[in-house]
């Protein structure tokens, strides 16, 4: 809106704000006339002794008698259908601004004087002029005509026109108004009760109501006929009006002579004060079938509005009539109930005031909350905490038990299901069904325990108005909140009650709320399923409000005082006025608030950007020291002069983007929602503040988009701006070409100084990997030959020690040859850990997969311990989960191995009790019907041995740890069984763990993986013979060099009726072997003379009927067994012979199925 003022110059209102236009931005004068907006959307604006000033909201043009006007003095301004813009001069004369060009006519046009007030143009492109010697006359582009009025009182004295389709109205002075349809005139005089003299000013708005504005007496509207007058008795500054403006919204703007501004909403709110003779302190409004309005104060008793004035009721006895009125409903039957602070309940049946007191020995009784339910029971609140019925003979009366003194009650209603709903001040809401009172609180979801009121909508939903909370929605099963963020007037509903159409009205504090029908209905679908897509579908602004903006004077609403007429209109009672409320008076804003950016600032500051246009070049400092500088735009934006198509440095990345929602009708209601393309990841939340701020930008493009939502939850088009932040210099194209080329280069320098040095380096790597292998092979071959040569004689302590076991001894010696085997069984074992360990840390170790049966393992490992010495103390038990397959592709020597050493340890370690071993499936959980289905699987050793001490477990799986123990029980152990344990269980894709208890045993477990196999794949099975037919008789010919294992082995053999020669080295056996003298060759591997890999060699290669020969050796080393089976020995054994293993080999090679 654009408001000129006498001495204040121009004025844009945009909803919220002004912004003033003076001197500073080219006008002459500041004292402006008239004011027209052409359809370029620039402003022309005449000023007294100014001439006239052309706005295009950044540059100003001024016309002055000095550049071609006559005067500068114009009164009047028009655009006609051309885009010409006419002016009219005060003393006389008529002007046409057409591109450049000025052409005058007057001040005298034949007999017409041209001195014109006030001038309209049609939609044929007539001009038509107010003149204050002449009359009406019209000028269509080549003639001026007259048009008087002969024959009548009215003179040509007019001062103003408006052009109302094929109609002209005019305002003549002293007289009042006419109207011409182009052929006569009518007349509207001026009479006692509508005074239409002194008529400065005539307008229409989008209505069609004729609104006419006078020099002292008011406004004027005219519809249908008919006359109505505003004053200051009805809002207005004052009674001299000097323009009117009617706006795309509805509204009527009005200039007031040394006034201001007044805006006319409308007819949507209706204000009767005390002074129009009713009482303060309404406490309820009802309305009856007459069209009457029934209002209670508690300082009038009861009055009645018959649409014009209002009327106390008195009574012959004034002890029938109660002063202060509390609470007051009409009944189904007709009748108006009230309850009075102290006198009890009343009842006016139209012709009588009864009068039902009530005695409940107190002296303050104040009777309030009155409620009819669906029996014709009258209940309400006595004393304040106590709830009474009157069934229109007798009053009962019921006590909440649990209700605290201080609790307060203060409404009562009843749903359609029949339950009694009572709100609290202090207490929260009590629920009646007939059978029990439930009681809901702040612990319950209700928010707080101060509730204004209770009410049912049609869905059969219960509201709550919640102190401080808002809106709470009982849906039968919990509550739900709408508070001042989802568009509520404020959080403190006082009144609720469902109109006509649906839409649920909230009284508040600063105004009240509508909920719109549509709105109801998508809520009252998600109580019913509790399907988020119905409150998806709220809009933005579930509610609708209507506070001071909107027309609605009063100070808030009272509790309760919220009522709906015959007629759909809203009756409110507020402390100092009734206000009504017509829905249907609303104008509907459905094209939204237009979208200004206002601002943009930097840094938060504020830049007058025409100042930098043309010195982009330039370096600015604003006021908290950041340098403006590298930045370019084009042009700038009318009005708000904001830069268009703006560049900004790297640097200056801090923006701000201020705007406004341009809306006539509640324009402190408007909300926005913005986002910034290329930052934000969708659009913020719709809120009032005008206003974003985008910090530390990268170089980029970006779009900053922002859109305005109305009152009534309309949105307008949305608004863009686009801007850049250029990428700084050492980022853009050209610089990463260059970085790519001293890359390049640098790179190309780079490898070929690197190859030199990886040449170098090479060279060193490959003497220290040469120098490590041998380092490697000569550990490896000093460990070979120091456990060749200790396993030798062992073999032979041990194998003497068998067979001195199986001679006559007595005790003593028994026990001392038990003692022997033991000792040189245990330094055979470490000896084997030994070279395990030393396989695994070389990485010599590799799965060997087969198939085999989990059933088999256990069972060899139950032999295993009855082998032990103290199987006749301990029990043994062992479980294998039956979702485990009977079939398992997996290395099973490696299994075997871990479970024996867990095993022997558990028996080590355990002197009284037992051991168990247990198999579980760990992952997955059914494997029953899959083939080559991986498995994981989890096996137990359980003790009732002497336990671990807690903080030795954590390194209880490292290389050479050994637990110590309070006995000092030798453990006989390098401290390698568990290590060995542990990196076998990871090579078969598991772990190991265990859990103990000191003093009361252990519990060991491995995880190993494994496939199920097919029901067609051979099942390996542990000591299985594959020919068991007793071993005949051989004639064995054992090649040795050491005298002691000669003999061990010899009398081994002799010992189960074989045949043996003996040979003291490779070449005696090859000058010994005859084809055909010998069963089998037993070959000792390391010799003087011809070791045993030559003569089998040398054997082989001389004979073709060669019988199977076995390998012996201490040496047990990764793939020593291979070697050695691969220059033709058909097995291999290691010392100390296995009595039992050798027996079984000899019977695998020597005896035919």
């Amino acid at each position: 809106v654009w408001i000129g003022t006498k001495g204040g110059g121009l004025c844009r209102y945009d909803g919220q704000s002004f912004s003033t236009y003076n001197k500073k931005n080219g006008l002459s004068s500041l004292t402006i006339s008239k004011v027209l907006q052409d359809r370029n959307g620039e402003i022309w604006v005449s000023m007294v002794n100014g001439g006239i000033a052309k706005l295009d909201g950044i540059h100003t043009v001024q016309y002055t008698k000095d550049k071609g006007l006559l005067s500068d003095d114009i009164i009047s301004m028009v655009e006609d259908a051309q885009g010409r813009i006419w002016l009219a001069y005060l003393y006389g004369g008529l002007s046409c601004i057409e591109d450049t060009i000025i052409r005058h006519y007057g001040p005298v046009k034949g007999d017409m004087m041209l001195e014109i007030s006030d001038m309209k143009s049609d939609s044929e492109g007539n001009i038509w002029m107010a003149s204050a010697k002449d009359g009406l006359m019209k000028f269509d582009g080549k003639s001026f005509y007259i048009f008087t009025a002969k024959g009548v009182s009215y003179d040509n004295n007019i001062f103003n026109i408006y052009v109302d389709g094929k109609d002209i109205w005019l305002a003549v002075l002293d007289k009042g108004i006419a109207r011409f349809d182009g052929e006569s005139f009518y007349y509207y005089y001026d009479n006692s009760s509508v005074p239409i003299n002194n008529v400065s000013c005539i307008t229409k708005d989008i209505k069609g109501n004729l609104w006419i504005g006078t020099w002292d007496n008011g406004l004027l509207s005219l519809k249908d006929g008919a006359f109505k007058i505003y004053t200051k008795d009805q809002g207005m500054n004052n009674n001299y009006i000097q323009a009117l403006f009617g706006d795309s919204n509805g509204i009527l703007w009005i200039a007031n002579w040394y006034g201001g501004l007044t805006q006319y909403l409308g007819s949507v709110f209706t204000h009767y004060m005390p002074k129009t003779g009713f009482n303060q302190g309404i406490t309820q409004i009802i309305h009856t079938n007459d069209d009457k309005q029934w209002i209670s104060s508690i300082d009038g008793g009861l009055m009645s509005f018959n649409g014009e004035k209002f009327v106390q009721y008195a009574f012959a006895n004034r002890n029938d009539m109660p002063d202060f009125v509390v609470s007051m409903i009409k009944s189904s039957d007709g009748k108006i109930w009230m309850g009075a602070n102290t006198e009890g309940l009343f009842c006016y049946d139209g012709n009588q005031m009864l009068n039902y007191p009530i005695d409940r020995n107190v002296d303050y009784l104040p009777v309030n909350s009155l409620f009819e339910d669906k029996d014709k029971n009258i209940w309400f609140v006595v004393n304040l905490n106590e709830i009474g019925k009157f069934n229109g003979k007798e009053f009962s009366y019921y006590l909440i038990d649990s209700i605290k003194p201080e609790v307060f009650l203060n409404n009562i209603t009843q749903d359609s299901k029949g339950k009694i709903w009572i709100t609290s001040w202090g207490g929260g809401v009590y629920c009646m069904d007939g059978k029990k009172i439930t009681h809901f609180s702040a612990d319950d979801g209700l928010g707080s325990n101060f509730v204004y009121t209770c009410f049912e909508d049609r869905f059969g939903q219960i509201w709550f108005g919640v102190e401080g909370v808002g809106l709470m929605l009982y849906d039968g099963h919990g509550f739900l909140n709408f508070s001042n963020q989802d568009g509520l007037v404020d959080n403190y509903p006082l009144s609720i009650m469902q109109d006509r159409k649906g839409d649920l009205i909230i009284g508040g504090r600063m105004g009240f709320s509508i909920l719109p029908q549509k709105n109801l209905q998508l809520i009252a679908n998600y109580s019913a399923t509790k399907n988020n897509s119905s409150l998806d579908s709220l809009p933005d602004n579930v509610f609708r409000k209507l506070t001071f903006s909107d027309g609605f004077f009063g100070i808030g609403c009272n509790r309760e005082v919220i009522s709906e007429d015959n007629m759909g209109r809203i009756w409110i009672g507020a402390n100092d006025r009734i206000t009504v409320f017509a829905p249907d008076e609303i104008e509907n804003d459905t094209l939204g608030p237009r979208i200004e950016i206002t601002k943009l600032m930097l840094f938060n500051e504020d830049i007058y950007w025409p100042h930098l246009l043309w010195k982009q070049d330039t370096s600015l400092v604003l006021s908290n020291q950041v340098t403006l500088k590298n930045f370019s735009f084009d042009s700038i934006s009318p009005w708000h002069l904001v830069p268009y198509k703006l560049e900004l440095s790297h640097k200056n990345n801090f923006i701000r983007f201020d705007f406004i929602g341009v809306t006539s009708l509640s324009p402190d209601k408007v909300m926005y929602s913005y986002m910034l393309d290329g930052y934000d990841a969708g659009w913020q939340k719709p809120s009032p503040n005008g206003l974003a701020t985008y910090g530390n930008l990268s170089p980029g493009k970006y779009t900053f988009r922002v859109k305005a939502i109305n009152s009534q939850g309309y949105w307008g088009d949305e608004c863009k701006y686009s801007f850049v932040v250029k990428t700084p210099w050492w980022k853009t194209w050209w610089a990463i070409v260059i970085y790519f080329f001293i890359f390049m280069a640098s790179f190309a320098s780079f490898v070929k100084i690197r190859e030199r040095s990886l040449i170098l380096k090479n060279k060193l790597l490959d003497k220290e990997v040469e120098v490590a292998k041998k380092t490697i092979e000569f550990k490896q071959n000093i460990l070979a030959n120091v456990s060749h040569e200790i396993r030798t004689p062992l073999a032979g302590v041990i194998g003497l020690t068998d067979m001195l076991g199986r001679t006559e001894l007595n005790s003593i010696q028994q026990d001392y040859l038990v003692a022997l085997k033991q000792s040189g069984e245990n330094l055979n074992e470490i000896i084997n850990q030994i070279l395990d360990y030393s396989n695994i840390d070389a990485g010599k170790v590799e799965l060997n997969n087969e198939t085999f049966s989990l059933v088999d393992i256990f069972k060899y490992a139950e032999n295993l311990f009855l082998s032990l010495p103290k199987k006749e103390k301990l029990t043994f038990s062992s479980s294998i989960d039956t979702r485990i397959p009977h079939k398992l592709i997996s290395d099973k020597g490696r299994v075997n191995r871990i479970l024996q050493n867990l095993l022997s340890n558990a028996v080590k370690y355990t002197d009284k009790g037992g051991v168990s071993i247990e198999a579980v499936l760990i992952d997955p959980a059914d494997s029953s019907s899959f083939i080559n289905q991986p498995l994981l699987i989890k096996v137990f050793v359980n003790d009732t041995g002497i336990g671990i001490k807690k903080e030795m477990l954590d390194n209880l799986f490292m290389p050479f740890s050994q637990v110590e123990y309070k006995d000092n029980r030798n453990t006989d152990s390098a401290g390698l069984s568990l290590a060995i344990c542990k990196n076998l269980a990871e090579l078969l894709g598991g772990s190991v763990g265990v859990s103990s208890v000191e003093g009361e045993g252990s519990s060991f477990w491995f995880t190993f993986r494994a496939i199920t196999a097919s029901k067609d794949d051979d099942l390996i099975v542990m000591g299985q013979d594959e020919n068991k037919s007793e071993l005949p008789p051989l004639k064995i010919l054992y090649v040795e060099d050491k005298k002691v294992n000669q003999m061990v082995i010899k009398l081994m053999l002799e010992s189960a009726g074989h045949t043996v020669a003996l040979a003291a080295n490779g070449q005696i056996a090859l000058d010994m072997f005859k084809p055909g003298l010998f069963d089998v060759i037993l070959m000792d591997i390391q010799m003087p003379v011809m070791d045993g890999l030559t003569a089998t060699q040398k054997i082989k290669e001389q004979y073709k009927d060669v019988p199977p020969i076995i390998g012996i050796s201490a040496n047990a080393f990764k793939g020593d067994r291979e070697k050695y089976m691969g220059i033709g020995m058909d097995e291999f054994v290691t010392k100390p012979v296995d009595e039992a293993f050798l027996f079984e080999i000899l019977r695998k090679l020597c005896v035919k199925a």
